[in-house]
């Protein structure tokens, strides 16, 4: 059985280039913030981890949730060290999830697996990102409703919503930065201590 569930995608950019920099010990030192930041986090925004590798495979009831967290991980990042940035992809729709046997889960297997068209979705989204930003698809915007609107973050950081035409499996890399096809994106950067709303912008 498939529930609407919102599923959030993160990726920490220029992590092979920041390991090389740093050394082993002390990038080691740096991803072990990083997930702690992240997985802390978790809790207040009611929200479960499914998997990781550079960032995290989540799962959330509400969309409201997910963004919350989104915005949260960001700022958490920025107060570790200032070269963790990560891009965000979220989308909305419906997925199952499948426990693994315990026998596998011994043997290292993740608890659970989630199932579902929504999952690449959410994938493909999350790597049109770019560093600090947080994507959305049309439906999570749409689940979202007026709670976007009253979302505040700092200067700098934006969340932006791909157009309802947007194809995850049309062919081809695009990004929102350079494919015009794109250039139609609905952006909107909540300034800290504003609530205007920056409709219609382009992303290019």
């Amino acid at each position: 059985m498939s529930d609407e569930r919102a599923l959030l995608l993160t990726d920490l950019v220029d992590s092979t280039r920041l390991t090389e920099s740093l050394g082993d010990v002390a990038a080691g030192a740096l991803w072990a913030a990083h997930d702690r930041a992240a997985r802390e986090r978790l809790g207040a925004w009611r929200g479960r981890e499914i998997d990781k590798s550079d960032g995290f495979l989540l799962l959330f009831d509400r969309a409201a949730d997910a963004l919350g967290y989104a915005l949260d991980y960001h700022r958490a990042l920025a107060a570790i060290d200032p070269r963790l940035r990560a891009r965000v992809g979220l989308h909305v729709g419906p997925v199952s999830l499948r426990a693994n046997d315990a026998a596998d889960i011994a043997r290292g297997a993740k608890p659970f697996e989630v199932e579902g068209v929504a999952k690449p979705v959410a994938a493909r989204v999350m790597a049109l990102a770019a560093g600090g930003q947080t994507l959305l698809t049309a439906a999570a915007r749409a689940a979202l409703g007026d709670r976007a609107v009253s979302t505040r973050i700092e200067p700098g950081r934006s969340i932006v919503e791909l157009p309802s035409s947007w194809k995850p499996f049309g062919g081809g890399r695009a990004t929102p930065q350079r494919s015009c096809s794109f250039s139609i994106l609905t952006a909107w950067a909540l300034w800290s201590g504003s609530s205007t709303v920056l409709t219609g912008s382009r992303v290019s």
